[in-house]
This record gives structure tokens, sequence and C-alpha cells, in this order.
């Protein structure tokens, strides 16, 4: 059996009278899961979002409410408690698996959200994405238009620059082209630079 086929395998078991009331798969190597358990206690509904691999930031503990969370509510809390966020950023930003492409479509081509209890969810959680990480694409966007027909982004100097008349700074020293003409002093320059061919800058 792939690696690919171990994905929801592991989960945790549902315990009596609880019930899986949503699960967000990842397009990874072994398929990840994570998942939102929810069950009636004294009056409120525990919350537990677990995973296969009893990661520390989920085990943290349950979430207690009074009354079941509205959609909008629900998405964010599930999608911040898995640290979505970090995991596409992760992988389609620090790492740029995305082949070149805009890092945030392809994080999300990365994941499918499902629930039986909130239509709707996986559109939310997309929302919540495209909304937290708008700017990969407006990064990735503006890295393309100054690399696109160019190796360089530093704008060459047109052909009447003064740069290539008045001279130019090295190491905080000016060369003598570009201090202000003087009568020649001697006949015949020497063949290598004295030290006062370079004179110190004032800054």
């Amino acid at each position: 059996m792939t690696p690919r086929f171990w994905g929801g395998n592991y989960l945790p078991t549902l315990e009596d009278g609880e019930v899986e009331i949503a699960r967000l798969t990842l397009d990874s190597v072994t398929r990840d899961v994570k998942v939102a358990y929810a069950k009636p206690v004294h009056r409120r509904i525990r919350i537990r979002v677990l995973d296969e691999y009893d990661t520390d930031y989920i085990t943290a503990g349950p979430r207690f409410v009074s009354r079941p969370l509205t959609l909008g509510h629900f998405a964010r809390y599930f999608v911040e408690t898995i640290h979505l966020y970090d995991i596409l950023e992760m992988n389609f930003v620090t790492y740029r698996e995305s082949g070149g492409g805009d890092p945030l479509e392809s994080a999300l081509a990365f994941f499918t959200a499902q629930s039986d209890f909130y239509p709707g969810f996986d559109a939310a959680c997309r929302r919540l994405v495209r909304h937290r990480c708008a700017q990969w694409t407006v990064a990735f966007k503006t890295a393309h238009k100054i690399t696109k027909g160019n190796s360089s982004s530093i704008r060459e100097a047109s052909a009447d620059d003064p740069i290539y008349t008045r001279g130019f700074a090295i190491g905080g020293y000016y060369s003598k082209a570009s201090l202000p003409a003087t009568p020649k002093t001697s006949s015949e320059p020497s063949s290598k630079p004295s030290s006062d061919d370079m004179i110190p800058s004032n800054e």
C-alpha cells in the first residue's frame, strides 16, 4: 500500500456519543488528515481537533461551547487550531513547492475540507486562506514583473548619464576622474598611481 492511502487510517477513535463534524485532508505524500470531533457534555458541546500524529498544538485541549458555532466561527477556529496558514506558507512560500507558479493558488489546491454538519465548510476555509494569504500573490506578481525578460531588477543608466563622465566612488574614496578639472602640474603621469591619486571623501 502506498503512503497516499494511509490518510485518515490512524485517527483517534471516537468516544461514545462523539461524532466527526469536519475534516481537512492535505494533498501530502501521506494524505494527512485533521478532524474535529464533537460530543455533548453536561449541557455543553465539547469539540476536539485531532490529527494522526498527536500533534502538540492540537492536543492542547478541547473547546467547550454552549451552542453550535456558526459556519464562519467554526471554520476560523478549525483553520487556526491546525495552523493551516503556517502549513501552507512552509510548503508554498518558504520552500516554493508551487513550481514557480502563484503560491496562493497552489496552496488552495493542496487541501480539501468537508463536513456533514456545515455545508459550505470547504468554501469557508478557502475564503479564510485567500484573505489571510493574499499578500503571497502580490509578492509573486511583483517579483515576476521584475524578473520577466530581465535577469536583473537594477535599471541600467542611459548613454548620457553623468556617471560616465564624472567618475565613481569606490570604498569611500573618489577616483580622480570625479574631481573638478585642474591644470596639469606635471608633464607625464607616473605609470603607477601614487597615494595622492586616492583622496578620502568627506563622508
